[in-house]
């Protein structure tokens, strides 16, 4: 039913890496014990001093020539102890607001012990010291005051007590001991683990000099910035850890050299990123529709590596059809939840759009000019062509026209997977459960769905190129990409394999049908909507912003190098650095891919051809374009499926590809802000999303470079 798979030494992940991992060279060990001695240093020498971190504290402000930030009346201290120690002493400048009469209860819990006191109000605010409890490890104290009297100000946030800013950090150690403390060793351990991670997803060359790079890094954060480093560093090492034990599961798994295997290993990649969050208490990142359904979630998320687990064993291998099944059907049931509530959800995009309807209905401008300087991220901007899909859903009321536009461009990415399928059909339901999985699983999906957004027409219309032949139809063809490009600009870049075949008529309807686009807008919706669109929506479309929701290069470099600046909103950011920065790496990523891309068309001219073709260049213009929202994403559902079935086809290595997936599965915006804490450290791995596209566009330039050939000379 399947393809034979070859029992040679470079086949789909062969055992080679489990191999090596015995013979780890003793020079990492060796790095990693003069990493925990640097780092041991750095603690003793500096002392008393804590890296602290305050959850959910609101912006600060100023006044007086003071610096203070108001918390709200429930909220957390976490102090990553670098030396075991019983308790902490805590010294910081507090106030129960800005009335002097007002006298408010603080209670303090931490370590199972509580601690009350009345807090004063009014300026100058006291410095307040007391003793909290530790577990040894770790301080998380949990502080919760009395209600705020009502001013009538009109203040909008619920306000607890202000805390001021100090000199320094006055957290100090109560008899420490000079044992190391977890969170020190966990930093320490950050290297083996992640070098062990990079070993299972074939990562395996120039690892000393990876190691030597990865620990100089980590000493020199946590020398110049420790809060950063310290805090996330329990939940990295729980995090890596995690990764390595489904990473080493999937590993066993797919030495069976099988089908069931790859469906299997798919399935653990899925929920990996999940069980980090859950390893990590993080609950309420998992989605609330999962608040009262915890152990049913836990039992999904851990179905797929207990099966992978059973299924290593030599004599499961008759069993393989079975666990691959029951890993599928919890997977899909994990996904399946998680669809309905996006179906359900709010549809903020969408009401943009609905908006906008209701205005061209009324005969109002349907561009909110004034906004687009101030909030370019927050109003309605695409073509005025675009309305033509929403006017018809615009008559009902917006709950409604939500639910049924969702249904469109759910019904449109099965339309799509349906057509890209028909080139697999003779390979059996396999490629059909595997694209059902992505649909389910792959998150950008489920957020486009949620937001309302239009990726699923979009894919529906770049499987409808990939499935007709451009030279065939050039004027469908043409009119797709046409109507494509004016709605969302960046698809025009994906017509490249296109127009390096020379294809002068797929050009000249392109064009010709984006001109029929604009005429047609104009006599539609007016003259003046459509002047509007290119002489101010336009020149805005180059805004960019360091939101934890963009997933390009720029997202990633600018939020490392200025976390401070994701708190801008719906404004534009503008960094310099970053931008320059992003130029560079995107100007080589575009480069590479383009050449790759001109030397295949140039080789052969394939449905396969045009499939790794199209995937590479969406891998490469989701990295390149300066904002890349978490939706744009749900296209990686076709690079994503096309890897997929060239492991399949081709008996080729893919480790490299299995870590990419891990890291795309899940974690949008939604899922990744909630307990977040504004670190360079901490903001560079909530952008893993970005690291594993990188990942995919490795694996397909590799592909692309080294794998096609030996396929022709086949």
């Amino acid at each position: 039913m399947f393809l034979d798979w070859h029992r040679d030494r470079h086949v789909l992940m062969s055992a080679a890496p489990l191999r090596s991992l015995r013979r780890w060279p003793l020079s990492i060990l060796a790095l990693t014990l003069c990493t925990l001695l640097l780092c041991y240093g750095i603690a003793i020498q500096r002392g008393n001093t804590m890296p602290v971190a305050f959850d959910y504290l609101y912006g600060r402000e100023t006044a007086f020539g003071d610096s203070y930030q108001w918390a709200p009346p429930r909220m957390q201290i976490f102090v990553p102890l670098e030396l075991a120690a019983p308790a902490i002493t805590v010294s910081h400048r507090l106030s129960a607001g800005p009335d002097m009469r007002a006298t408010r209860a603080l209670t303090i819990t931490s370590a199972g012990i509580t601690t009350r006191f009345a807090l004063s109000g009014g300026t100058p605010a006291r410095i307040y010291s007391y003793l909290l409890p530790t577990n040894g490890q770790v301080l998380a104290a949990d502080y919760a005051i009395a209600p705020l009297p009502q001013t009538g100000s009109g203040e909008q946030r619920d306000l607890g007590f202000v805390v001021y800013a100090t000199p320094k950090a006055l957290f100090r150690t109560m008899h420490g001991s000079a044992w190391p403390a977890l969170p020190l060793l966990a930093i320490v351990l950050i290297v083996p683990l992640s070098l062990l991670v990079m070993q299972l997803w074939g990562l395996r060359r120039y690892r000393r000099r990876s190691a030597g790079l990865l620990a100089a890094l980590l000493i020199a954060l946590y020398l110049l910035r420790p809060a950063a480093t310290l805090i996330p560093s329990l939940a990295m090492g729980r995090g890596l850890l995690v990764l390595l034990i489904c990473g080493g599961i999937g590993r066993l798994v797919l030495r069976r050299r099988s089908p069931y295997s790859l469906l299997l290993a798919l399935c653990i990649a899925t929920v990996t990123v999940p069980l980090i969050y859950a390893g990590n208490g993080l609950w309420l990142n998992l989605g609330a529709q999962w608040s009262s359904l915890r152990a049913v979630l836990l039992t999904l998320l851990v179905i797929p590596p207990a099966v992978g687990l059973a299924m290593s064993h030599p004599a499961a291998g008759r069993y393989a059809p079975w666990g691959a099944g029951l890993a599928v059907i919890s997977v899909c049931a994990f996904g399946a939840w998680n669809l309905w509530e996006a179906l359900t959800a709010r549809p903020y995009d969408f009401t943009l759009y609905w908006e906008a309807a209701q205005r061209l209905r009324q005969g109002l401008p349907i561009y909110e000019v004034g906004r687009l300087t101030q909030a370019p991220f927050d109003v309605y901007k695409y073509h005025p062509v675009f309305l033509a899909f929403i006017l018809p859903l615009s008559s009902w009321p917006l709950a409604t026209s939500a639910l049924l536009w969702k249904a469109v461009n759910l019904v449109a990415m099965i339309a799509g997977g349906i057509i890209i399928l028909q080139r697999y059909r003779h390979k059996g339901l396999l490629p059909g459960i595997i694209f059902v999985v992505l649909l389910l699983n792959l998150s950008p999906i489920t957020q486009s769905l949620r937001l309302g957004q239009i990726d699923g027409l979009l894919l529906l219309g770049l499987a409808l190129v990939l499935g007709g032949s451009g030279e065939r139809s050039p004027w469908l063809n043409g009119a797709l990409w046409g109507l494509m490009s004016i709605i969302k600009v960046y698809p025009a870049m994906l017509a490249l394999p296109d127009l390096l075949k020379y294809r002068r008529r797929l050009v000249r309807f392109g064009g010709l049908s984006i001109a029929g686009i604009v005429v047609f807008s104009g006599a539609r919706s007016g003259w003046a909507q459509e002047y509007t669109f290119w002489q101010a929506v336009v020149p805005s479309l180059g805004a960019r912003t360091t939101r934890l929701s963009n997933q390009s290069l720029y997202g990633l470099i600018g939020r490392t190098l200025y976390p401070a600046s994701i708190a801008s909103g719906n404004q534009a950011t503008q960094l310099p650095l970053a931008s320059g920065l992003h130029a560079l790496l995107a100007a080589f990523i575009l480069g590479v891919t383009c050449w790759l891309v001109w030397r295949q068309q140039c080789r052969q001219d394939s449905p396969e051809a045009n499939l790794g073709a199209m995937s590479v260049l969406i891998c490469a213009v989701l990295l390149s374009i300066p904002v890349s929202w978490d939706h744009y994403q749900a296209m990686l559902v076709l690079p994503l499926l096309a890897a997929s079935m060239v492991v399949l086809q081709h008996n080729v290595q893919g480790p490299w590809l299995h870590g990419a997936y891990t890291l795309l599965a899940f974690g949008t915006y939604k899922q990744v802000q909630n307990g977040l804490i504004d670190g360079e450290v901490v903001l560079f791995l909530a952008s893993y999303r970005t690291i594993g596209l990188l990942l995919l566009w490795g694996w397909w330039v590799w592909w692309l470079w080294r794998g096609q050939a030996p396929i022709e000379r086949r």
